[in-house]
């Protein structure tokens, strides 16, 4: 199988295609029920598309680009999460060919070939709520594509125009999420120290890296919510949290393979001795391109096993060495083997036990409350969006807590208002932060019937 991708052709890509769409296409019918985060995603859309502005009118922590595809995107085509999972395909079929196409034009191996791209699908398809479509899979396209540039960069066989593309893809990746803008470090480091380069050069970077970012906040700025923007986008936006929707052994189960192979890669790299000169520096650069992904993945506001795709690109670079560089066939076998087997990970979730221990981790939407309709949702559970829906704009509980927990007048006047603009049918208030703003609104709290068991407060019918 090695060989018949060691050959570089249009042949082969079009076999890279079809496999890619194929096993997307058997994981979709495997999974054709929503994700709980996909839920959270067309309901932050829902409430968009009904209140308004993000950041102002809805309050959530996704990137304004990606709240803007998934507003967009929902309105156009209804809030068919299938749709969804298609439009993810085609940023993933940009992805895996801007890699493998970028890493051979800038000669970052031996020789030429289209295994890489094999890697590539493997490393995507770990685990199933990879398949979504969701602001880590929009930022990390325009990564890939940065990644692509830099490499050619370092190849000398771009002109001063890549500069302009590297900084203007990585200011798109973080309109998308946030922390994703943390990759300009290592690559202003890798520019300035591995790269010829010129004030002309870095000049291009900093306007392409300062376009996209700078239309943003220009827009916020306009409207008079350039503080709601920085607060809740930057600063919620890089809150550290271990909110974790899996266990902790399942991101090790996960992560194992990927990081034995990286390993194995090191070593590899080490007895290579014809390796030229800037083939070490694509492989330095791609040593600090997943410094950083971990540092990035420290700072993402929730933990789920679909952000390990910050670490893909680079760890593609690494394995393809191990299959590409190394000559004894026994090795690249084993490696190989290891690596579909990896393709099995998606499918322990049917194993009747397994599939109980997933449940419980919230991977899948559970019932936690009743269905009401629209809910004021207080706490961390995303359950609560089972047959549910967010009301008055409140997507996440680490901003709305913010205002519950805001003794002045400004912050009880804001909750009224939004309570009046977009009345919820159930208020889930499981850490019990409602009831001193309710003696601030009296004439709200008449219209509610508390639940001490259920910790719900019921709008009056």
């Amino acid at each position: 199988m090695i060989r018949f991708f060691e050959i570089n052709d249009i042949s082969r890509y079009l076999v890279i295609l079809f496999l890619l769409i194929g096993l997307r296409l058997t994981f979709l019918f495997l999974y054709p029920d929503p994700f709980l985060i996909e839920l959270h995603f067309k309901a932050v859309a829902s409430q968009l598309n009904h209140l308004g502005e993000s950041y102002v009118d809805v309050l959530h922590h996704q990137g304004p680009m990606s709240a803007s595809v998934f507003r967009f995107f929902y309105g156009i085509v209804g809030y068919n999460l299938w749709y969804a999972r298609l439009f993810a395909l085609l940023l993933i079929i940009v992805q895996v060919f801007s890699v493998t196409i970028g890493l051979n034009n800038s000669n970052a191996f031996g020789k030429n070939n289209t295994f890489t791209a094999v890697i590539h699908i493997v490393l995507l398809h770990l685990f199933p709520d990879m398949l979504i479509l969701s602001p880590m899979t929009l930022g990390m396209t325009f990564v890939s594509l940065a990644y692509v540039f830099v490499m050619s960069i370092i190849r000398g066989k771009t002109n001063n125009s890549s500069f302009l593309w590297v900084g203007l893809f990585l200011s798109l990746s973080g309109g998308f999420l946030f922390p994703l803008l943390f990759f300009a470090i290592p690559t202003l480091f890798i520019i300035v120290v591995y790269t010829k380069f010129d004030t002309r050069s870095i000049g291009l970077y900093l306007i392409g890296f300062s376009l996209p970012l700078g239309s943003i906040f220009a827009y916020y700025y306009f409207l008079n919510h350039a503080q709601e923007y920085l607060l809740i986008n930057v600063y919620y936006g890089l809150s550290i949290r271990m909110i974790s929707q899996l266990p902790i052994g399942l991101y090790i189960l996960v992560a194992l393979v990927p990081t034995i192979l990286f390993i194995v890669s090191i070593f590899k790299i080490l007895a290579i001795y014809n390796m030229v000169n800037y083939q070490q520096k694509m492989i330095v650069s791609g040593f600090f391109y997943l410094i950083f992904a971990s540092l990035i993945f420290a700072f993402l506001p929730d933990k789920s096993i679909y952000y390990l795709m910050l670490f893909v690109p680079f760890l593609v670079h690494f394995i393809g060495i191990i299959f590409i560089e190394t000559n004894y066939k026994y090795i690249n076998r084993i490696c190989l083997l290891t690596l579909l087997l990896m393709l099995f990970l998606p499918s322990i979730s049917k194993v009747p036990l397994t599939k109980k221990y997933l449940n419980r981790s919230s991977l899948f939407p559970q019932r936690v409350i009743g269905e009401y309709g629209r809910v004021l949702n207080l706490s961390e559970d995303k359950n609560v969006l089972f047959n549910n829906e967010y009301a008055t704009g409140f997507c996440e509980y680490m901003i709305a807590k913010e205002f519950f927990y805001d003794s002045s007048p400004s912050s009880s006047i804001l909750l009224y208002d939004k309570l009046e603009e977009d009345m919820p049918d159930a208020i889930y208030d499981p850490n019990g932060i409602v009831e001193d703003k309710f003696k601030q609104m009296p004439g709200i709290k008449k219209r509610f019937t508390f639940d001490s068991y259920s910790k719900i407060y019921k709008l009056n019918q």
